[in-house]
């Protein structure tokens, strides 16, 4: 019989440009939320570089669920010693590549197995724009209710976290910027004077 999945939901909204107090574009420009730039930040959250920070935090990793290796119950029928130990060894090596030991594939390296796992990850996790508003609805499916809730805020309060850290480097960068421009003009002035 097949696991049951739950989902779990968190909302995030996009800051839009609206609340902006100062526009310089020397040093990066005003957030626009538009299409184009909602659909980026879907792309973002969706993305394997994202998904891949996600699953080290979490240590997905060693979670069976999603790191199908750690339970030979959770492997696809066609890695299965069920019917593949029934192959002439040939025939084995040809269509899996390694040698099986033990009645279990080698599942390959540490990389391999955190590929898959963030593979898994994807396949869980639905990122969508909630009408046309400024709101993103993250969505993520676990075999247990609190671990979909825990990994799906998660993704919300990384996202959070990421676009604070953005603000903050574009906030250093305007007051460098403002230095600069007043030690500038501080300077002009002294010599016009």
């Amino acid at each position: 019989s097949e696991t049951p999945l739950y989902r779990a939901e968190s909302l995030v909204r996009i800051q839009s440009s609206a609340s902006t107090v100062i526009e310089l574009p020397e040093i990066g420009g005003v957030f626009e939320a538009d299409d184009s730039t909602i659909e980026s930040e879907i792309e973002l959250l969706k993305s394997r570089a994202f998904a891949a920070r996600l699953v080290d935090q979490l240590a997905l990793v060693e979670d069976p669920e999603f790191n199908t290796a750690l339970d030979p119950a959770r492997r696809p029928f066609w890695k299965s010693a069920a019917w593949r130990d029934h192959l002439p060894g040939p025939v084995r090596r040809y269509l899996f590549g390694d040698e099986v030991s033990g009645g279990a594939v080698n599942e390959g390296d540490g990389a391999s197995a955190r590929l898959r796992t963030i593979d898994n990850f994807l396949d869980r996790l639905d990122v969508d724009q909630v009408s046309r508003s400024y709101v993103l609805q993250i969505r993520f499916s676990a075999e247990d209710a609190a671990k979909a809730a825990r990994i799906t805020n998660a993704v919300a309060d990384t996202y959070i976290v990421d676009q604070l850290e953005g603000k903050y480097a574009a906030g250093q960068r305007a007051t460098t910027w403002l230095r600069a421009r007043v030690d500038e003009m501080r300077g002009q002035l002294v010599e016009a004077e």
